[in-house]
């Protein structure tokens, strides 16, 4: 199931044109928008003197170390590897599960939403997106993104819920 899906959305990404540019557009420019996001949070925050600041620090850093080591464990090959095919966007070999970057935009919506609410349901969407063109691209599989997803709630709700 995880690979059809993976090659169900892959293959229309590379066969629709404009599709693969949305996809590829998506995937390159997401991380800079999401550092941004997070920049601008924390910056606000610390001119504010928020109490906030430190959770809004904390949580994604142990949130994105704990995804990484758990991806250095389970050492799972990306899509574009293990399948032989060429991803829409270069990327590294390193290994694909859980994903880092839908950790990262989702604990930074998390974090976005724990300090505004309203923006934060904005960034969240941003993050869905970004996983959705995480798969289209080639470099990672529904279950690396969903797993990316659920490394972040575990820490949103650790963090900013109940801590």
């Amino acid at each position: 199931m995880n690979k059809k899906i993976f090659l169900k959305m892959y293959n229309t990404a590379k066969s629709n044109k404009f599709i693969k540019e949305i996809t590829i557009g998506v995937a390159r420019v997401s991380s800079w928008v999401f550092f941004l996001v997070y920049a601008l949070l924390i910056l606000t925050l610390f001119l504010d003197k928020n109490d906030k600041l430190y959770m809004v620090i904390i949580i994604p850093m142990l949130t994105i170390a704990v995804n990484m080591l758990a991806r250095k464990m389970l050492r799972r090959p990306r899509p574009f590897d293990e399948l032989n095919i060429e991803p829409l966007i270069y990327h590294s070999n390193a290994y694909s599960f859980p994903s880092n970057h839908c950790a990262s935009a989702l604990i930074i919506a998390a974090s976005v939403y724990y300090v505004n609410p309203s923006s934060g349901m904005w960034v969240a969407v941003m993050a869905v997106v970004t996983g959705l063109s995480r798969i289209a691209a080639g470099i990672h599989y529904p279950i690396d993104v969903l797993a990316g997803y659920i490394v972040a709630i575990v820490f949103a709700l650790a963090g900013f819920v109940w801590g």
